[in-house]
């Protein structure tokens, strides 16, 4: 049901894996999952939000809050439902069995692997969009450390035997490939835009891109210009295909950065986000409404006066 009302009628999520997500709960949840989908996620689609933008409402709640809470718990569940199915299946098929456990000792072997790579699957799914490098190997790594346990224990002499083991024979160029997305001619062409147009005040970097071919390139630049000195936020915004995007960030010690955008432009479009991390989707029209018809240099000034009535930094834009 959940799946048909996905697939055949069009109500995909904002972030394609829920696409896989709700029906994947609806296995082991039953009754429960439907009810959730049809009385909270169906209204996250782009259908449904479009359907209703004059009368959107702030679906973007805090982390802590029981949906929130039951989303981040589900996406978790998916991966492992659909390690262990696979797991099953592959031991029926296979016809793999050991000594005197019969089947469950291959399903005990393949099921917790499977679930694990599906796991870090659906991480990357939820990391690299959000990055705006879906398909780059940058986000992988970070895909790994949220699914896996203990990453962070301690070192032993065993960890630092396998290290210097390892470390001959490990490839320099990928691993810098996997910690850091590759600049290109076209992300640095719109990073020297923001340089050239955009404002730093008071710790707090505000840039308008103007119209762009792709979504991506907006939080890249936000991300890019945060690592510079003396930069504590950053606000860049776009055009892309008639709608307003917008990306914050901040080193995530100071205001809310998820709260600063629900609070201007969840009654406009969509918004949310992190205490470092978030980004506002708002078409154009419902912008010109509320803001009225701004010229270039003045696009990021709604969001540069709220960050300063927040407590923080005021910018000239």
């Amino acid at each position: 049901m959940i799946a048909a009302d996905i697939a055949l009628l069009g109500n995909r999520q904002h972030m394609a894996i829920m696409d896989l997500v709700f029906p994947l709960t609806a296995l082991y949840m039953g009754p429960v999952a439907v009810w959730a989908y049809f009385s909270r996620g169906r209204r996250m689609s782009h259908k449904q939000m479009h359907m209703h933008e004059a009368v959107m409402t702030n679906d973007f709640e805090p982390r802590d809050s029981w949906w929130q809470v039951s989303l981040s718990d589900s996406h978790c569940g998916a991966g492992c439902v659909l390690g262990d199915i696979c797991g099953e299946w592959i031991v029926w098929a296979s016809g793999w069995m050991i000594g005197s456990t019969a089947a469950l000792g291959p399903e005990y072997i393949l099921d917790l692997p499977l679930a694990w790579l599906f796991g870090i699957f659906f991480q990357y799914l939820v990391i690299a969009p959000l990055r705006g490098q879906f398909g780059e190997l940058a986000p992988l790594g970070d895909a790994i450390k949220s699914d896996t346990l203990f990453f962070n224990r301690s070192t032993n002499r065993v960890d630092l035997e396998a290290f210097s083991y390892l470390y001959p024979l490990s490839d320099a160029a990928l691993i810098r490939k996997m910690e850091g997305a590759e600049i290109t001619l076209e992300r640095l062409d719109y990073v020297l835009r923001a340089f050239k147009d955009g404002t730093l005040a008071e710790q707090v970097f505000c840039a308008f891109l103007g119209s762009l071919p792709r979504e991506d390139f907006i939080p890249y630049v936000a991300d890019f210009f945060l690592q510079v000195e003396d930069v504590k936020w950053t606000l860049v915004a776009g055009i892309v295909n008639d709608t307003m995007v917008i990306s914050v960030r901040n080193l995530g010690y100071s205001k809310n950065a998820g709260e600063f955008v629900r609070r201007f432009f969840s009654d406009v479009g969509s918004a949310g986000g992190h205490r470092a991390m978030a980004k506002a989707v708002v078409p154009m029209r419902s912008f010109r409404d509320k803001f009225g018809d701004l010229s270039a240099d003045a696009v990021t000034g709604p969001a540069a006066r709220g960050r300063s009535s927040s407590g923080a930094a005021s910018t000239r834009r």
